[in-house]
This record gives structure tokens, sequence and C-alpha cells, in this order.
């Protein structure tokens, strides 16, 4: 299930490797093969893609004369299926009734599609859209449904974080300072306005923002991240460096450890910042040698 979450996502190695477990586990299982096969024609191997899919050719008919999930789902009898399901707690069990949820998602997808446009299908969308990475038809969708319910603002608020993973920050910028207007005391919104404004460049019309955030909820570590960030841009290294040490267990691949020993170096405190050079340093080569281990595992390799 997860290999084919990979799959849509284009996450073309790690759904190979995921498919390949299952196989090893379930080598007769119908539909694997197949799955590898489409990893390998969307990766560009077409010739490894022939092989698996007459291997899953081969692959005997399951046995329908007594009636199995499988059979039941073959036979686009879902709802069926899900009774026949519902008092099993195996992992064939959960697995049918999740490929049998999601059918059945998909018709109710496709009757939705059939209906006139609503707010509620344009948001829909938008979060598929999102979902997928694809930021600007999310945000087209999102702007579709504000004009069908123009003072939502959930929706408005959705747009705004959609154009700015975007990078549309310029965008972005006037919708968070609206809902902003309307709601002084959100510390996401003083944050989101804030950090929208670092993006642009604008440090120090960022910086009361940030703090704004960070003090109505010291456990925003994005927002003091955030802070950081702009007193470094602002030239204010000392007052970065509380905030890069409240967020550094949160740091996955150093990058808060330099940001911290630029601060004690630009700060005078020569040694500590050594210590954080050392400490960046090390973090850099454990991560670049997992990141190799793991590209091992998930090469795309033939048949």
């Amino acid at each position: 299930m997860i290999a084919e979450t990979r799959l849509r996502e284009q996450q073309f190695s790690s759904a190979f490797y995921l498919y390949r477990a299952a196989l090893e586990k379930m080598p007769a299982m119908h539909g694997l093969h197949a799955q590898v096969a489409e990893v390998y024609r969307r990766s560009g191997h077409s010739d490894w893609a022939g092989v698996e899919q007459e291997k899953e050719q081969q692959l005997p008919e399951p046995d329908c004369h007594a009636q199995t999930l499988e059979c039941q789902f073959r036979d686009r009898q879902f709802i069926a299926l899900l009774a026949s399901a519902k008092s099993r707690n195996t992992p064939e069990a959960y697995y049918w009734r999740s490929r049998a949820y999601n059918e059945l998602a998909l018709q109710a997808f496709t009757r939705l599609g059939q209906l006139p446009p609503s707010t509620e299908q344009h948001e829909l969308k938008a979060h598929i859209f999102t979902a997928q990475k694809k930021y600007a038809e999310a945000a087209q969708e999102f702007r579709d449904a504000l004009k069908l319910s123009p003072a939502d603002k959930q929706i408005q608020k959705q747009l705004a974080i959609t154009l700015k993973l975007s990078q549309d920050y310029a965008a972005a910028l006037p919708l968070f300072q609206s809902l902003l207007t309307a709601q002084p005391a959100s510390a996401e919104l003083n944050y989101l306005t804030g950090e929208t404004l670092l993006d642009l460049q604008r440090a120090e019309e960022a910086i009361p923002l940030l703090s704004r955030a960070t003090n109505r909820d010291p456990t925003l570590i994005l927002a003091r991240k955030a802070l950081a960030r702009a007193y470094l841009a602002a030239g204010r290294p000392g007052d970065a460096v509380p905030h890069l040490k409240a967020a550094l267990a949160s740091d996955e691949d150093g990058s808060l450890h330099y940001q911290l020993a630029r601060a004690y170096q630009a700060n005078g405190q020569a040694g500590l910042a050594k210590d954080m050079l050392e400490e960046y340093q090390k973090r850099q080569s454990s991560a670049a040698a997992a990141s190799a281990i793991a590209q091992r595992e998930v090469e795309i390799t033939p048949p």
C-alpha cells in the first residue's frame, strides 16, 4: 500500500524497493509484478517492464470456487468485500479492505466530477494537487473555491500557504496580512506572515511578527527557526542564539548547528563556534553516509 502511494508521488526508487519487499513475502500475489513493471516503465526501463509483465501473466488464476476477498475485489463487489472482511483482523483483510475503500473513493470522485462546480469540489482537488506537490494547480483550485465562497477564511489561508509553497511570496503576503489583521493574536498567522516577509528578504519587518509568534507560542519551533534566520539576516547574531539553541533538538541535517556556529563566531565566541562547527561536520558526515546506504538500497535493478 505504501508502494502505491510512492508510485503516485513519482518516488520510483522507493516504490520499487517496497514492491520488491512485498514480492519476497508473497511471490504469487496478483498485481505486484504488474506494479513493478509500471515502475520500470515510468523510470525508463521498458525492456525490464516486459519481463515483469510476463511474470504477472504466468501467475495462476485465483480459485474463486471458495469466495475469497481477492475474488470479490476482482468482481468489483466492494461492499460485499467490506462486509466479509469486517471481522477479520489479518494483514490480508486490511489490505483488501483498503483497496476496496480506495475503489469506492474513486467512484465517489468520478461522481463528484460530474456534478456542477462547488466549493467542496475545488477544495478537494486542491488538496489532491497539494499532496502531489503540484502547488500551482492547487492554488488555482483554491482561487476557484474562493470565487464561490469569497468570505471563507480557511480557504484564503490555504491559498496563501499554497502560494508560499510554490514560492510565490509576493502573492501570498497580502493574503497573510489580511488574515492577520482579522486575527492579530494568532501565533500561526504571525509566523506565516513573518516568514513570508523573510522569504522576500525583508528581515527587519519580519522580526516583530516572528517575535510575537514565539511569545504567544514558545513551542512553535518553526517560528523560532525563522526568527533566528531573520536576526542573522539583520546582523543581530546575539539575538539569534537563544532561538537557535531552542530549536537544536529538531536539527536533522546539521544546518541549525551551522547557523549557531555562525552566530557564535559573529558574536565573538570562537570556542563555542568551533564546538558547533565540529558537531555540524559530524552530522553532515552521518547524513551523507546514511544517504549513500539508502541510495544503494533503493536502486532500481533489473528483474
